[in-house]
């Protein structure tokens, strides 16, 4: 099973302890970006350096990884669990929210069924906006106000949505310069930077990582089966239907134990 990296052991145990009652035998638990390089991975030139990011819909991780002699190894892994594709989205929806507001005068009620409407109209233009210049939001009777049904419609250009969600962009980077030193290496010195997850679609992830790299992300692999490809790759290493290539991985964060007084 696959989990993002920058999981901690209480949240690991928790997916295993899943697995097992949904009646699997748990073998390994896998950090999502380094199945995603497995999957990309044979063939690789010794000592190549490949970085991964993977955002996903609410995290996003990053590792360094290091190929020889048929051994991948981590060099190093950082993360944000509270940081994904969803937090675009809720951006977008606080936008839509806002602008009712302003045009009706109007609070946007906050019944469950309302929000969920406004989330399901605001993920689409995020989608929309990864291919189209601008995106077209309706949503027909949205609201009773003074007994009269009130419906929405608005246009979302891409530089309106690039400029509200820039400080997710930031906080993509804390992350990236984490991994960098703790492995003590510079972005420019990786063969391929990978590129995971549904929510690197987004043009303005891919621009960053251009940006801060000098080199276009690899995406050959379709961003959202790369892991589980990868997780495949790492089950035939156990079984043995895959030779000459070894895992070695690393923890995300420090492990100790608890002792008197709550002190680590």
């Amino acid at each position: 099973i696959t989990v993002p990296a920058y999981f901690n052991e209480t949240a690991r145990q928790a997916t295993k302890e899943a697995g097992q009652i949904a009646g699997l035998e748990v073998v390994r638990i896998v950090n999502e970006p380094t199945a995603a390089a497995l999957a990309y991975g044979f063939g690789r030139t010794d000592g190549e350096l490949v970085m991964v990011l993977d955002l996903g819909g609410g995290t996003f991780d990053v590792t360094i990884l290091e190929f020889a002699s048929g051994v991948y190894e981590v060099k190093s892994t950082s993360g944000d669990t509270w940081l994904g594709g969803d937090d675009w989205t809720a951006q977008i929806a606080l936008n839509i929210k806002e602008r009712f507001e302003k045009e009706l005068g109007h609070p946007l009620s906050h019944r469950p069924e309302i929000r969920q409407r406004v989330l399901i109209a605001a993920e689409a233009a995020k989608l929309e906006l990864t291919t189209k210049p601008e995106a077209r939001i309706n949503l027909p009777c949205l609201e009773n106000v003074d007994k009269h049904l009130c419906s929405f419609q608005s246009i979302l250009k891409k530089a309106e949505f690039e400029e509200m969600t820039g400080y997710l962009l930031e906080r993509v980077q804390i992350p990236i310069k984490r991994a960098l030193e703790d492995a003590r290496l510079s972005i420019d010195g990786f063969a391929k930077i990978i590129l995971v997850g549904g929510a690197t679609r987004m043009p303005q992830v891919r621009e960053l990582i251009k940006n801060l790299s000098g080199k276009e992300p690899y995406i050959d692999i379709d961003p959202d089966i790369v892991v589980g490809l990868g997780a495949a790759v790492q089950a035939g290493i156990l079984t043995g239907e895959v030779k000459d290539t070894i895992l070695v991985d690393v923890i995300p964060l420090s492990l100790g134990i608890e002792t008197r007084g709550g002190i680590f």
